[in-house]
């Protein structure tokens, strides 16, 4: 049996970590995290959503801390604890769908 490096940890969720499954858990924590973006090099302050259990951080784009914030308000205190379930996604700009893997938040129907 060889070794799969999509299970390797590393520091953030990206969407080749999901190619089991989804992952879900409640929510830990979310900080605000400077963060190297890949285009442009330069740092960025992002949030960055911890599930319990797990050290790997996912930073929010526009489309998932919409998703949270829609579900439980905009306070990270009413967040914790809520369950939500990380899935892999496709990227989606202006209505079209491309076909880069990514990350998704999505919150089970029991914690809506």
């Amino acid at each position: 049996m060889g070794l799969d490096l999509n299970k390797a940890a590393g520091t953030y969720f990206k969407a080749d970590h999901l190619m089991d499954g989804p992952i879900r858990g409640p929510i830990d924590r979310i900080e605000e995290q400077e963060i190297k973006d890949n285009r442009s090099g330069k740092l960025d302050v992002k949030f960055v959503l911890f599930i319990t259990g797990d050290p790997r951080g996912l930073p929010l784009n526009v489309t998932n801390k919409d998703t949270l914030i829609n579900a439980f308000g905009s306070k990270e205190e009413q967040m914790i604890g809520k369950v939500v379930e990380l899935q892999r996604g496709t990227v989606q700009h202006a209505g079209a769908y491309f076909g880069n893997p990514c990350v998704r938040v999505v919150v089970p129907q029991e914690e809506e």
